[in-house]
């Protein structure tokens, strides 16, 4: 008898580690969820000042073109404002329309790169969803669907590993997207406030793209981490370990109290 209700209370402590780990499998999923609705609400606001900003060199860039209805005193009046502000760096008139037109065309490819993260957004809410469902339906948790899926993925088994390739795809195409964004960054001039809301943006794709890794990982506690920050060390990588060794020490203390 006394064997019976050790092996009870011990099945009952390895329940509830898994148990622990299945929600916070399911916190990640609505974290990530969050975390990629913060970050499309960020990154319109981002968009609409980099259009701004777009607009305001595109008039320098209107008056670079009509230099040659301008006086030499005028012209030179041009030039310099370009340089003083950033605009340009060249003097010579035509070497500075060239390199204005330059920039204004990577104002433009900034500006479309902040289009297609709108997408991803899109598409990642609409995948985590799908993921939930398929959770509710089949009585699995994420990490179960996605384990499961990550192995049919390493067999070649496409069909059966949809979700967890679909998230793999949108990770890259996230990451690829913000260093893009970074790069073309530097290749215009932008204001204070934009710079900060870019600085902004990136930070939060890093952590969505940490919290996917961590999903596709099948490794709870790293998305967790990614979350909450490294100052959070207690939803490190080790929680599902320390949860196992909480189980093992009350397993051990059960047969200490039953003598078996």
């Amino acid at each position: 008898m006394r064997k019976i209700i050790a092996a009870l209370f011990i099945t009952s402590a390895l329940l509830s580690s898994e148990a622990v780990a299945a929600k916070a499998v399911v916190e990640v999923g609505a974290q990530l969820a969050k975390s990629a609705i913060s970050a499309a609400q960020n990154q319109q606001q981002t968009a609409q000042l980099i259009v701004s900003n777009m607009h305001q060199y595109n008039q320098y860039l209107t008056m670079l073109q009509n230099l040659r209805n301008l006086s030499p005193t005028q012209i030179a009046t041009v030039i310099k404002r370009g340089v003083d502000t950033g605009y340009i760096t060249n003097t010579n008139p035509q070497a500075a329309l060239n390199e204005a037109m330059g920039v204004y065309s990577n104002y433009g490819q900034l500006t479309q790169t902040m289009t297609d993260m709108t997408g991803v957004y899109g598409r990642l809410n609409a995948q985590t969803e799908k993921i939930d469902r398929l959770a509710v339906t089949s009585g699995l948790s994420w990490e179960e669907i996605l384990t499961t899926e990550r192995e049919a993925a390493k067999k070649g088994q496409v069909n059966a590993a949809q979700n967890y390739l679909n998230l793999q795809q949108l990770m890259g195409q996230l990451g690829n997207f913000q260093q893009r964004a970074d790069t073309l960054a530097n290749r215009v001039p932008l204001n204070q406030g934009t710079m900060e809301a870019m600085g902004t943006l990136s930070a939060q794709n890093h952590l969505i793209t940490d919290q996917l890794s961590g999903l596709l990982q099948a490794n709870i506690a790293t998305a967790q981490s990614a979350t909450r920050g490294m100052q959070k060390e207690a939803q490190s990588e080790q929680t599902k370990a320390d949860i196992k060794k909480q189980a093992l020490q009350s397993e051990a203390k059960i047969r200490e109290t039953f003598g078996y």
